[in-house]
Parts: C-alpha cells; sequence; structure tokens
C-alpha cells in the first residue's frame, strides 16, 4: 500500500500544506541553516510532588490581613512577686492575693513568664498572661518548671489531690 502512487502525492501534499516549506536534502559538506528549537513560555514552574498528590507552593504573596502581630511581652514589668533564675530560666511570677479565673488554671499566678539566658522579648520561651497562654511550655523541661511554679504559688488544690491519689508530680505532665 505504500508503494502506491497516489498515497505518495497525498503525503507529499500533505507536508506542503502543514509545514509550508519543501524538505531541504542536506548535501555532506553543506552548512545549512542551524535548527533551533521553539521558545516555550513557561508558565508556572514544575511540580516535583509524587504523583496524585498536589505540591506545596512556596514563595506566594503574603496578605497582610492574616498577618498576627505578637504583642510585646514587658521583660521589666514593675508588678513582678518573684524572680528566681533555675536551669538557666529567668523565672517571673506575678501571684495575686486571691485565685481568679484569669489566673493559672484558676489559681493565684495571673503572670508566668520564662526567659532562657539575658532578659530581652526574643528570649522569651513561655508566657502565660490574663488567662491565656501566650507561648505555651513546648519542652520537658518548661512545663516541668511550669508545672512546679504552679503548685508552688498557686494556691489551687492540685497538692492534695496529687497527696490523696498518691501519685507522684512528674505523672501530671503531657508530652
Amino acid at each position: 500500500m505504500s508503494d502506491d502512487p497516489k498515497n505518495k502525492i497525498l503525503s507529499t501534499e500533505f507536508n506542503q500544506e502543514v509545514f509550508d516549506e519543501e524538505k531541504v536534502v542536506a548535501e555532506k559538506d553543506s552548512v545549512g541553516r542551524k535548527l533551533t528549537p521553539k521558545e516555550y513560555l513557561i508558565l508556572f514552574e514544575p511540580e516535583y510532588a509524587p504523583t496524585g498528590h498536589i505540591g506545596v507552593q512556596r514563595d506566594l504573596p503574603s496578605n497582610p490581613e492574616h498577618l498576627v502581630e505578637e504583642p510585646e511581652i514587658d521583660v521589666y514589668a514593675d508588678d513582678i512577686s518573684v524572680e528566681e533564675i533555675e536551669h538557666g530560666y529567668i523565672i517571673q511570677t506575678r501571684i495575686d492575693d486571691e485565685p481568679s479565673e484569669n489566673g493559672l488554671e484558676g489559681g493565684r499566678i495571673s503572670r508566668l513568664t520564662l526567659i532562657e539566658g539575658e532578659r530581652s522579648p526574643e528570649n522569651v520561651k513561655v508566657h502565660f498572661e490574663n488567662g491565656e497562654w501566650k507561648k505555651p511550655p513546648s519542652s520537658f523541661l518548661e512545663k516541668q518548671i511550669s508545672m512546679e511554679k504552679r503548685d508552688q504559688h498557686n494556691g489551687t488544690s492540685h497538692e492534695a489531690e496529687r497527696r490523696d491519689k498518691g501519685q507522684s508530680p512528674d505523672n501530671d505532665i503531657d508530652l
């Protein structure tokens, strides 16, 4: 079928219509035109996620409405009741006379701040104030120090409950 002269004429006509040029046979010693690839416009960068997954989009413009500014923590506050240094942390505690709902677990501690190293707002690792954790404890040591200060100064019934149940203070830590 491919030897049929009618098919050769049709394929030649088709090629001339599609490509608008005739085929040029290269000669052995001739240096003809250089073939260059077409330039493509890259509309998006390739994703390197496995098949069936969506890649993580990076370097997206940020929306200033969604940025949350952290309030400046006053590490030189005048109303600190107790300031101690333990395990490389400066521990600042404000203790009220009576337990309140804004206290740590409803107790007397209304502010608890752990500062690692030198006293500066950048070094604040744990901060509790006004009934909520602004920066909750993240490491085991920070949780342990926070629980010790709660048991020592908060004036709540955690110590009495532990004695009744026969539990040690170490069982109260959530990791």
